[in-house]
């Protein structure tokens, strides 16, 4: 009990001991107010439940403070389970200190929690309480570093051999301030993100493997752009070789309908002489639209399609064997087990 006290408080910076003090000071400040008005009773009950009150709450209140606003990290969790292939369990995220005070180290901390989704009744709402107070393994392990106030630092954490594939788990990172780094301990170095309005530098794995989605639009746009011009070349082309046949059968047409009504008077006149022939007023011939033709896909598009579409097999198979790469040597690399802490 003494050496987990003493492990318990040596997380705790000298700040951090002032803060606990006064608050439990003001806790007994109120409990002894209750003992010199015990006459009183209407005074001192009250006090004395307030300084109870308070000394049953300062963990919990100095805890909050610590964790939420001297050492308050965002965590960015980039990988966090076991591997396919391997008993090998990885953690790989991104610390960044968005608290008031300089952090000097972290407490990683691997959970294997109670599977409750197969109990039932008591067992099942007593073993939800234990993964809150007591899990059933505890992997911890100190990771010493220099981040002051909005700087990040990426982590990353192995354990091999894992025995607990198909377990529940819970990975929990607590920060601190007092510096336990040993003279042979490596001390990780924190460093300031780039804001997020400036655009960050390309990745040339990414640009050679998968082609951008702004290039692959503009590459669409083009090819409907060609494709367009190309339709609309062809159908001016097949508009202007069409054009005198459809305006000399539009003269025919007129022709011939001025023609009819001269004809049914010639033999209206024979059948009766004394009526008098109808003169026909000429008509002026109508140019009709030219017929517009459907477009029609040229060689060049085709072409154009095999070839966008055999650079993209082409960075889809090299992305394939750059993952292939990646997956061997994130097998490969070998780190030291952790060590299960002490219950």
């Amino acid at each position: 009990m003494k050496e987990k006290l003493l492990h318990f408080t040596s997380y705790f910076h000298w700040y951090d001991i002032v803060l606990m003090s006064a608050f439990l000071m003001i806790a007994l400040c109120f409990i002894f107010l209750s003992f010199i008005f015990f006459r009183r009773k209407i005074i001192s009950i009250p006090m004395f439940l307030i300084g109870f009150l308070l000394i049953i709450a300062l963990p919990f209140v100095t805890r909050y403070i610590l964790e939420e606003r001297f050492y308050k990290v965002e965590i960015d969790e980039i990988y966090n389970k076991v591997y396919n292939y391997s008993d090998v369990y990885q953690y790989i995220g991104e610390i960044t200190n968005v608290g008031k005070r300089n952090i000097a180290g972290c407490v990683f901390s691997h959970q294997i929690l109670y599977d409750t989704s197969k109990d039932s009744g008591f067992v099942k709402y007593k073993h939800m309480l234990l993964n809150y107070v007591k899990p059933k393994h505890i992997y911890n392990k100190d990771i010493p570093m220099s981040l002051n106030v909005g700087e990040s630092v990426k982590i990353s954490q192995v354990m091999e051999d894992y025995p607990h594939r198909d377990e529940p788990f819970r990975t929990k990172i607590e920060c601190y301030g007092k510096g336990k780094a040993g003279e042979n301990d490596k001390v990780l170095v924190g460093y300031k993100k780039p804001p997020k309005e400036e655009a960050s530098e390309p990745n040339p794995l990414e640009s050679a493997t998968t082609p951008s989605a702004e290039n692959a639009e503009n590459s669409e746009v083009s090819d409907t752009n060609a494709t367009t011009q190309d339709s609309n070349a062809s159908q001016n082309a097949n508009i202007n070789a069409n054009a005198p046949n459809a305006t000399f059968e539009s003269t025919q047409e007129s022709t011939q309908t001025l023609q009819t009504p001269q004809d049914s008077n010639d033999f209206s006149t024979q059948d009766s002489i004394e009526s008098t022939p109808q003169q026909v007023e000429p008509q002026t011939p109508q140019i009709m639209p030219p017929p517009q033709m459907p477009p029609q896909e040229s060689p060049q598009d085709s072409i154009q399609d095999n070839s966008a579409e055999l650079d993209f097999q082409a960075a889809e198979e090299a992305r394939k064997e750059e993952e292939r790469k990646r997956r061997e040597e994130r097998d490969n690399f070998r780190v030291p087990m952790l060590k299960e802490a002490p219950r």
